[in-house]
């Protein structure tokens, strides 16, 4: 196994801390921590199980508990999203926090579709 790691500075403090490991030179987890301007490391978890499929986790508020918990899948990446509460039980996202979930994600593959 294989991992990369890289800090992000700004005015020579850490804002953005990135690991990214892999097996066979395939990426199978992203771990991304980001300072909020309240001092608190948000964090995300993604895992790849293979080219249409990835679960990534994060948490939101920066409390160490995480929050959401997304699935893609297949060629158009369709996703679905599930809340983890903090007594352990989880629960899918209501219809119009889904909707607006995809069309964040629709937004930003588009953005990145225009770069390439």
């Amino acid at each position: 196994m294989t991992v990369k790691r890289s800090e992000r500075k700004e005015d020579g403090k850490v804002v953005r801390k990135t690991e990214s490991f892999f097996r066979n030179g395939k990426q199978i987890l992203l771990t991304v921590k980001t300072l909020d301007k309240q001092g608190r490391w948000r964090a995300s978890r993604s895992y790849e199980i293979d080219k249409y499929t990835s679960v990534t986790e994060s948490d939101e508020d920066g409390d160490g508990h995480f929050e959401a918990l997304i699935i893609f899948h297949g060629k158009g990446k369709s996703l679905e999203a599930f809340e983890r509460l903090k007594n352990g039980d989880v629960l899918p996202f209501s219809p119009e926090k889904l909707k607006a979930l995809r069309a964040q994600y629709a937004q930003l593959g588009e953005f990145f579709e225009q770069g390439e």
